[in-house]
């Protein structure tokens, strides 16, 4: 991942603001899943509307159901705090009208993996062109630090695949 941008992204998290939500913002909701933070991440594309990668309302949440997808900006939410992230200027960002253009056409991409292919990755992707995600960084960056070599070889494995990745357009 980009160095520049996780470690921006690390201190847009804490700082504590209002926040007003414009379109084409890339907008965090901070959440919970079984005991541990994460935030999910999407495109905010106006008159309270969010695009992002999730398994829509009413559906079961699990990988298989996840598909880029539009909705409310309450459902998003979801009785969470909200982040804007806020890039630094010598990360090239994509006008809103084109960030917004980038994240419609995604809709009803599935394929969700958590390593190389999640909500983080496609709000980032929309808004620089960069396909990362910092939740990623961190947890091979965990699994790596245990010195386990299964950990090493999924990581390994995983940067390899990265390699051979074709560019989304």
């Amino acid at each position: 991942m980009n160095k520049e941008i996780a470690k921006f992204i690390k201190k847009e998290l804490n700082k504590p603001e209002s926040i007003k939500i414009k379109s084409g913002d890339v907008i965090w909701a901070n959440r919970m899943a079984k005991g541990y933070p994460y935030n999910h991440c999407g495109i905010y594309v106006g008159d309270g509307k969010v695009i992002h990668f999730a398994a829509p309302a009413g559906s079961e949440v699990s990988v298989e159901n996840a598909v880029i997808h539009e909705t409310t900006l309450e459902h998003f939410q979801d009785n969470c705090l909200l982040k804007i992230i806020k890039f630094p200027l010598s990360v090239r960002c994509f006008s809103a009208k084109k960030t917004i253009e980038r994240a419609r056409s995604r809709i009803g991409e599935k394929g969700y993996n958590f390593l190389t292919n999640n909500c983080d990755h496609f709000a980032v992707w929309c808004k620089t062109g960069k396909h990362c995600s910092l939740q990623a960084e961190v947890i091979k960056k965990s699994i790596r630090a245990t010195e386990n070599e299964v950990g090493e070889i999924i990581c390994t494995v995983h940067d390899v695949l990265q390699l051979f990745k074709t560019p989304i357009k």
